[in-house]
């Protein structure tokens, strides 16, 4: 019951893009969020994808998503043994990290960019997993916090990248 009321409102959000905004308006968004925990794995990922689809191109949706603990959730879903739930882990991890202020948000849980640097070089994971990881360690370069803690947890590639190629500014702040 519940995966089908997900595909509906995801169905609806297609169809009306005003949807997805009377969706965060209404509250609905908010209880979207609280099904992250849930046990069944099914309706894990279709909560991160119905996530991910209402994060899409609207930036007060992704700070309402960040306000909670979903990004600690999300981020703990990284190393799920659960390959879709995996999947849809990084796909809206990779949708809130194009956002300057929750990049800086997500490279500051504690372990996050250690899991995802452990991940990129791990070669034990699938095509998919390896791509998003990558494209979320660029996302999360924006911010000079984030270059740091690459480079003390052995990601070195953004921190030189930054000295050669950056801006006066980004140089002195990493």
């Amino acid at each position: 019951m519940i995966i089908e009321a997900l595909k509906d409102l995801q169905n609806l959000c297609q169809k009306k893009p005003y949807t997805k905004v009377q969706v965060r308006t209404t509250g609905v968004l908010s209880l979207v969020s609280q099904l992250i925990i849930y046990t069944d794995k099914k309706v894990r990922c279709m909560t991160l994808a119905t996530l991910q689809l209402l994060a899409e191109n609207d930036d007060e949706a992704k700070d309402m998503i960040a306000k909670k603990k979903t990004i600690t959730i999300i981020i703990t879903m990284l190393s799920s043994n659960h390959l879709p739930e995996r999947h849809a882990a990084l796909s809206l991890l990779l949708e809130l990290s194009t956002s300057e202020l929750l990049s800086e948000k997500i490279g500051s849980i504690a372990g996050a960019i250690l899991m995802l640097i452990t991940i990129k070089y791990n070669q034990s994971f699938d095509a998919f997993t390896a791509e998003s990881t990558n494209k979320i360690l660029r996302n999360l370069e924006k911010s000079p916090k984030n270059i740091k803690c690459m480079a003390e947890n052995g990601l070195l590639e953004p921190l030189l990248n930054h000295f050669i190629d950056g801006s006066e500014d980004m140089q002195m702040g990493a």
